[in-house]
């Protein structure tokens, strides 16, 4: 029983791509008789093979982008997501550092590096080694960390696509530091 089954499923298979191929070979006549009558019936034949080939290439590469931007997109939401991480940590340290206590969360900072290693572009990384070095040699109030957490920034909205054109680093380090002490005064009212 399962073989005959089988079998009618095979021949009913068959019939249908023969089917196919029928439909395909009047299609293919009706578009050169019709579509290309003006040529001579080999060059109307091979005029509708390339015209049939760059319909099917163009529809491969429309494909291929679609799945490109597709990762592109998911890649800058991990970006994202990460160098929202940074910001979150950094400017917690500044704050931190303004009422003296002092000290990084090292599974939050271990946590950052490891999204960093996986997704962030390399002049990103450059300029956070940078930072982590400034950060371990100095005080983090040290204006030289904030100047490096600013070039971190800049990095972070190039890697972005977002233009720097027009916004410098002191624009960015007093915008960095109202949050903070936003932050400070919204703590001190609690």
């Amino acid at each position: 029983m399962i073989f005959i089954s089988q079998l009618i499923s095979v021949v009913f298979g068959i019939a249908l791509l023969g089917l196919l191929g029928v439909g395909i070979y009047y299609a293919f006549n009706f578009v050169t008789e019709n579509l290309f009558a003006s040529l001579d019936p080999q060059l109307s034949a091979i005029t509708a093979i390339a015209a049939a080939t760059l319909l099917i290439s163009s529809c491969i590469i429309a494909s291929a982008l679609r799945r490109s931007q597709r990762n592109i997109h998911a890649l800058n939401i991990k970006k994202r997501l990460a160098y929202e991480q940074f910001i979150q940590i950094w400017e917690k340290v500044f704050w931190q550092n303004s009422r003296q206590q002092t000290g990084i969360d090292a599974n939050e900072l271990q946590e950052l590096e490891k999204q960093f290693i996986l997704w962030a572009n390399p002049k990103v990384i450059q300029a956070y080694i940078t930072l982590r070095q400034l950060a371990a040699g100095t005080d983090f109030s040290d204006p030289k960390v904030k100047v490096q957490f600013i070039n971190v920034l800049m990095e972070i909205r190039k890697d972005l696509g977002l233009s720097n054109l027009g916004l410098n680093e002191q624009e960015l380090l007093k915008l960095s530091n109202g949050s903070i002490d936003h932050f400070r005064q919204t703590q001190s009212i609690d």
